[in-house]
C-alpha cells in the first residue's frame, strides 16, 4: 500500500492514469483493519500534499471504519478517528448523530489522545446537525471526559 504513495510522489500522472486512487479506496472495505489503516495514512498524505483530493468517503466506508475500530491498536484508532474528522463531510443530519453515538465510548477511554482524537471528530459531526439542543447535551453529557484529562 504505501508503495501508491511512492507512485504519487515519483509520477503524479501515472498515478491518475492507472486510476490508482480507485485501488486506494478499495483497500477501505478490506476485511483486515491493519490494511484499512494503511490505506488511510496513504489517503491522508497524498491529500496533504495539496495536488488532489483522493477520494470521496461515503457514509458506508465510515460505518466500516467505526465498525473496525475496536480491533485496532490505540495509534491506529487516532488514526481512523483524524480521517474521519478530516475528510468525512455528512449529507444527513441521522450520519452525524450515528457516527457521534458509535464513537461514544471513544469519548471515556484509557487513553487521553484517542479521547481527545474522539472529542475532535464528534465535535465535526456537531457541525452538521442543525439541532443546537443536541450539540449541547453532548457536550453536557460528556465533558466529564474532558475534565477528567485536567487531573
Amino acid at each position: 500500500i504505501f508503495s501508491l504513495l511512492k507512485i504519487f510522489r515519483n509520477d503524479y500522472i501515472l498515478f491518475k492514469k492507472i486510476h490508482l486512487d480507485l485501488l486506494l479506496q478499495n483497500f477501505l472495505e478490506d476485511h483486515n483493519p491493519n490494511i484499512i489503516v494503511s490505506a488511510i495514512i496513504v489517503i491522508m498524505e497524498i491529500n496533504q500534499s495539496g495536488k488532489i483530493n483522493c477520494i470521496n468517503i461515503g457514509y458506508s466506508t465510515i460505518k466500516s471504519l467505526i465498525k473496525c475500530i475496536e480491533d485496532l491498536n490505540e495509534w491506529n484508532q487516532i488514526q481512523i478517528l483524524d480521517f474521519i474528522s478530516e475528510y468525512f463531510i455528512c449529507k444527513e443530519e441521522n450520519e452525524a448523530k450515528n457516527v457521534i453515538e458509535n464513537l461514544s465510548s471513544r469519548l471515556f477511554h484509557m487513553n487521553s489522545s484517542i479521547i481527545l482524537s474522539g472529542f475532535k471528530c464528534c465535535l465535526k459531526m456537531c457541525s452538521f446537525i442543525k439541532d443546537n439542543d443536541y450539540e449541547y447535551n453532548f457536550v453536557k453529557t460528556n465533558l466529564s471526559a474532558l475534565l477528567g484529562l485536567l487531573t
